[in-house]
């Protein structure tokens, strides 16, 4: 099975939400259309058409304004698809900017839509008391669905996470503990739950975790309540674990403690697996707080390297053997064995908060309120659109498509810094 197509997952709606209320009073022009433009290879508009010769890229982009605030994208390299705060599944032609389908889901949306063996894959929250997960062909024919009260992800939700041949969500129904389903890909069916037991002294799924994925394993945050019995000191809070789980089994693979007596509650929020495997780096946050990149060992779950961090507005990502964390208004490159190559300032003018870092074909990019490429080999970056507001980015073909706070919209894509 090739690897499903979607990037680093951050969790929490913060980043998004302060980008809405930062920039609620910037006056935008919703186009009711997919305009084309065309551009000269120096970025200057020439008024013709068509692409360029041998070895060129094309001069065409398209801008699509019916899609405001959307979310996370997703590409198979032809077709582009994500979400929007009104509860619409969209995919678009890359190329042209037309739209192949869209359709309606039946409550909020809690995870942006992952592609992977020709199926798009999105979430709701399950809150219309019908289906959660759904699963539709890259035509908009729908293929399966499951009833699953997936964990509402609020303005910014993941992409849907799969490893191997199965997508997992927490079922958080109102009113009952948490669970972790895997679901088969293609057909839907159940295939195995994970932390059913909620008693005391067992863990149980954080209310403040994500489901993260590297392609390989999925990862949760856990909470364990210690047993106490009467006169005896109760513990100030539960121990915090990272569970690595097999996405064949739904067992626990490696758990790695996070703190013990925790009064904070820090999660997993973002994951950075190796381009080899051998690792994974994990942010550690809690609410406010600026939490640590934690490099674990992929197979064991054994810690190689940790940095703290400065600000709660962080984001990790790691491509060509370097990771690299934008920490509020500083991004940082480290070696595999944790030794920092270099130190940069972040290259927006709003910071950090307000964007992630996400890898695309082994290119980093920064998805703020610009958007720009860094060389994680040595942080130079290049502006790639400024001023945009994106909440994503992906490579289609020789297209960069940006998910705006406006609009969707394609254009050439620019050579690495």
């Amino acid at each position: 099975m090739p690897p499903p197509q979607l990037g680093p997952p951050r969790s929490t709606g913060r980043s998004r939400g302060r980008l809405l209320a930062v920039l609620a009073g910037v006056a935008v022009v919703a186009v009711g259309a997919v305009v084309v433009m065309t551009q000269d290879d120096d970025g200057s508009d020439d008024g013709g058409g068509g692409g360029g010769g041998d070895g060129q890229k094309p001069r065409n982009g398209w801008i699509d304004g019916t899609r405001e605030n959307s979310h996370r994208l997703a590409t198979d390299g032809k077709a582009v698809c994500g979400t929007g705060i009104n509860k619409t599944l969209f995919c678009y032609d890359a190329a042209t900017g037309d739209e192949r389908w869209a359709t309606e889901l039946r409550s909020d949306i809690a995870g942006s839509p992952t592609i992977v063996d020709g199926l798009v894959l999105a979430a709701d929250d399950g809150k219309s008391g019908r289906d959660g997960l759904y699963a539709y062909d890259l035509d908009g024919k729908q293929v399966w669905t499951a009833r699953i009260d997936v964990h509402d992800r609020e303005l910014e939700p993941l992409w849907v996470p799969v490893a191997g041949d199965t997508v997992a969500a927490i079922d958080a129904g109102i009113g009952v503990p948490a669970e972790l389903i895997g679901t088969d890909v293609a057909t839907g069916k159940e295939l195995w739950q994970a932390f059913t037991d909620h008693e005391d002294g067992v863990a149980q799924i954080s209310n403040f975790s994500p489901v993260l994925s590297d392609g390989a394993r999925f990862y949760v945050t856990t909470e364990t309540m210690p047993d106490f019995g009467p006169g005896d000191e109760p513990p100030l809070g539960p121990s915090m674990t990272l569970v690595a789980i097999d996405p064949k089994t739904g067992k626990e693979v490696w758990s790695y403690v996070i703190t013990e007596g925790s009064t904070s509650f820090p999660v997993a929020t973002e994951v950075a697996a190796f381009d080899d495997g051998s690792a994974t780096a994990f942010i550690i946050q809690s609410g406010g707080g600026p939490g640590n990149v934690v490099v674990l060992d992929s197979a064991t779950g054994k810690p190689r390297w940790d940095v703290p961090l400065t600000s709660p507005e962080s984001t990790v990502a790691h491509a060509g053997g370097v990771t690299v964390v934008a920490d509020d208004a500083t991004m940082h490159g480290y070696a595999a064995d944790g030794k920092e190559l270099w130190e940069k300032p972040v290259p927006d003018q709003l910071g950090v908060g307000l964007g992630n870092l996400v890898v695309r074909e082994g290119r980093v990019f920064l998805a703020s309120y610009d958007v720009v490429e860094i060389n994680p080999t040595s942080g130079a970056s290049a502006k790639v659109a400024e001023g945009v507001s994106a909440a994503d980015v992906v490579i289609a073909g020789d297209r960069l498509v940006l998910s705006t706070m406006s609009d969707i919209r394609a254009m050439p894509l620019p050579d690495p810094p």
